[in-house]
């Protein structure tokens, strides 16, 4: 197996606050470097944030290799694209999720993980552990 992290740059979009916390405005664009606790970039926001992230496809893959995403650890619900394709959903009771994007691989590509978020600040929010692409043989 070979693991490429994608550290960084992420950029980051608030999209809608949540109704428990209407009294926080939505904080602007931005850049973060992952895994990073939610509260340490957004502070007591709570709501929907788009992270995108660029990335090229890895290069000399065999026929019988495959390319999954992972999310190591998500606090909060996600809904992850690629290129515009739906590659998957991770609930908030599941905290990671693994998804083969191989079939969905172009030269460059656009990752998009919605995370909606509503937790206490004694939980860890949003991305807080390495997402990444792994190698694997089937």
């Amino acid at each position: 197996m070979h693991r490429i992290n994608l550290k960084g740059p992420w950029e980051f979009q608030p999209l809608i606050a949540s109704p428990a916390t209407p009294s926080v405005e939505l904080p602007g664009r931005g850049t973060v470097k992952f895994p990073a606790v939610w509260q340490d970039f957004l502070g007591d926001f709570r709501g929907r944030i788009r992270f995108l992230r660029p990335f090229n496809q890895p290069t000399n893959l065999d026929a019988h290799e495959r390319v999954e995403l992972v999310l190591a650890g998500l606090g909060g619900a996600a809904v992850i694209r690629l290129n515009q394709q739906a590659v998957g959903v991770i609930s908030n009771s599941e905290h990671t999720g693994r998804f083969d994007i191989t079939a969905l691989l172009q030269p460059h590509n656009l990752l998009e993980i919605d995370v909606d978020w509503s937790g206490m600040s004694t939980e860890r929010g949003g991305l807080w552990a390495p997402v990444a692409l792994e190698i694997v043989t089937i």
